[in-house]
């Protein structure tokens, strides 16, 4: 699940600059990769176009 989650950040282009720094905090700290996975389901309800194609990236 954390790899699944590295991945759909990275999928933004806003997150690539923060790669090596997301996948370090995800394999650090379960609890914050948590909250970060909660916050983007619920920003994708609101922006449901940019997140959708972000989704379908990664599945893809």
């Amino acid at each position: 699940m954390r790899i699944l989650g590295i991945f759909w950040v990275n999928a933004t282009p806003f997150f690539n600059f923060f790669d090596l720094f997301y996948f370090s905090l995800f394999i650090c700290a379960d609890r914050v990769f948590i909250v970060l996975y909660k916050e983007r389901l619920s920003e994708k309800c609101k922006k449901s176009d940019l997140y959708n194609k972000n989704i379908t990236n990664v599945i893809f």
